[in-house]
């Protein structure tokens, strides 16, 4: 076993420690049950309704529904349940809600209206999104869609997994509004997350960072103590980890292909390169510098956004051109050169055909006087 990293918090009276290694009375049994002759019956998928009719069968089994019920289906129960020890209820006054996933338990296949968010403390887990198999390791931040079918599975003693319940307003206000609109990968994760993608899942590779692990254990604390302003202090721990995720890990992200499913690792690098250098890059400099050929870059582009690369340098150009329409004091020209069209008659009529009125009438009803 790895060696036990304590959280710590000194109270006004006593000191007292959460330990994440420490089992709980449902995880010893779900272990002992584990390395029986019934431990398939914890490393099969399934869904609520199938547990209770495998737990009719064996009275023997542990009867946890009441989180399940709690936090699954399109409306979330207030009822009270336990989780590791304390009495809980979604939401109260966080629009975050922590908690860690036991392990060795049942891999119960469920949705919900919310964002989850899934961090390895330690070892790894095997993640069901969707029906398809995702396997995470230590460090790994996934987020997954509203109303993605989903488990997890977790078998060993280092397992450390903890999850995060996010309002779906507040993850938008702490995730896309960092990005900004006019960020291609504001669209790009949005459509992952929310517009039906195949296997709607993004995955930070944090590993060995110290910087994320304190975030993570800061709001496990606030939200284990329930101390005073816990709820605002969730938030503000949730916006400054969102803020180091997109900062030091989005060139990392791994996102699946909607198409098949299939993992490509440099995706976000390409879209945000696409986004610096909008005005001036090729098909062919993007190949080249990413090491593709043209004809598979334009493929895997028009795969993971519909779009194709021509296509979505023209939409990040008409955005940009808008902005400094906005909030700049440039000429037509100057601006439609900055955005890389030097043919003004042609900027006007892509812009025209993108916001449907012309640059010059845009700026009109756009600008403060």
């Amino acid at each position: 076993m790895a060696e036990r990293q304590l959280m710590k918090f000194a109270g006004n009276t006593l000191e007292r420690k959460l330990d994440f290694y420490e089992f709980t009375e449902n995880e010893k049994r779900f272990k002992e049950i584990y390395e029986s002759e019934y431990g398939y019956l914890l490393m099969t998928p399934m869904y609520l309704d199938q547990l209770k009719t495998i737990i009719e069968q064996y009275p023997f089994l542990p009867k946890i529904f009441d989180f399940y019920m709690a936090t699954s289906g399109e409306a979330m129960s207030t009822a009270k349940f336990n989780m590791r020890g304390r009495d809980m209820s979604i939401w109260g006054e966080s629009e975050i809600y922590m908690c860690q996933h036991e392990r060795y338990c049942y891999p119960i296949i469920h949705t919900h209206e919310y964002v989850e968010a899934l961090y390895v403390y330690d070892g790894e887990c095997r993640q069901l999104i969707c029906g398809q198999t995702i396997d995470l390791h230590k460090g790994d931040f996934c987020i997954l869609s509203p109303n993605a079918p989903h488990c997890v599975l977790a078998y060993n003693d280092d397992n450390i997994i903890l999850n995060f319940l996010i309002q779906k307003k507040m993850f938008n206000s702490a995730f896309f509004d960092v990005l900004s609109e006019k960020h291609l990968l504001a669209k790009f994760f949005g459509d992952i997350l929310y517009n039906n993608s195949a296997c709607p899942y993004i995955i930070f590779p944090t590993k060995d960072s110290t910087v994320i692990r304190g975030v993570v254990e800061q709001m496990y604390r606030e939200d284990y103590y329930h101390r005073r302003y816990f709820g605002k202090f969730m938030t503000t721990y949730f916006r400054e980890l969102i803020l180091h995720l997109l900062r030091d890990f989005e060139m990392d992200a791994i996102v699946p292909n909607p198409i098949d499913t299939k993992l490509n690792h440099q995706i976000v690098a390409v879209l945000n390169y696409i986004h610096v250098n909008y005005n001036h890059v090729t098909i062919r400099e993007l190949s080249e510098f990413f090491s593709y050929s043209e004809n598979y870059l334009s493929k895997i582009l028009k795969e993971y956004t519909g779009k194709t690369f021509s296509s979505l340098i023209n939409v990040i150009q008409m955005k940009n051109a808008a902005q400094f329409l906005e909030q700049t004091e440039m000429s037509i020209m100057e601006i439609s050169q900055e955005v890389g069209c030097f043919d003004l008659s042609h900027f006007n009529k892509k812009f025209k055909k993108a916001y449907g009125i012309t640059p010059t009438q845009y700026r009109r009803t756009h600008v403060k006087s």
